[in-house]
């Protein structure tokens, strides 16, 4: 069971600093790093099985051997899935914070009002998988600060950083209501 990620202890929330999304990568790229891991294994599954019912005047450990490969694909794929779920993705209503590491941890936080400029990118199948990297860029720097790697649904959640930087800027409350009366207006037209 998922603790809420208000209380990881590597996000020090300050006493009135709110979560506003929360995400890890998107699963496609766990999926994409453990695929070609499965079928090394399998190959050396297969392999092994072929030894052993080929010849089997063969020692009893050589068809152990390609067994080995099983066991590497067993720990590449281990160390994928650690990465993947201790890589933690936060925007909070004052800071963006990128958590990465299973033994070492790091943690990288950039506060909401230092963000000059947030991209997002996406190739055509990250795209068709609604995943993208976003690249963030702090005022005077000139330089990629952070960089939050396979976001699921970038366009989602750089609303939610559009959101929140202009909430900082003060400008948020009234465009978020000029936004609210444009929906309802659709809506009502929606209706007749």
């Amino acid at each position: 069971m998922d603790r809420p990620i208000e209380s990881a202890d590597w996000l020090s929330l300050g006493r009135d600093e709110r979560v506003r999304w929360h995400d890890r990568p998107s699963v496609y790229v766990l999926a994409r790093d453990l695929v070609p891991l499965a079928a090394l294994g399998l190959i050396g599954l297969a392999i092994a099985v072929a030894l052993r019912t080929a010849l089997p005047d063969l020692p009893w450990w050589v068809p152990l051997l390609p067994l080995a490969l099983v066991a590497v694909a067993a720990l590449v794929g281990l160390a994928a899935y650690l990465r993947w779920t201790t890589t933690h993705y936060v925007i909070t209503t004052s800071g963006i914070y990128r958590k990465r590491g299973v033994v070492s941890r790091d943690v990288t936080r950039l506060r909401i009002d230092r963000i000059q400029n947030a991209t997002y990118s996406q190739s055509t199948l990250q795209r068709l998988l609604s995943f993208g990297d976003m690249t963030l860029y702090t005022a005077g720097s000139g330089t990629v600060d952070l960089v939050l790697e396979d976001v699921p649904d970038p366009e989602r959640v750089n609303r939610v950083l559009s959101d929140q930087l202009a909430e900082a800027s003060g400008t948020g409350r009234s465009e978020r209501a000029n936004r609210t009366a444009a929906d309802r207006t659709e809506t009502a037209d929606g209706l007749d």
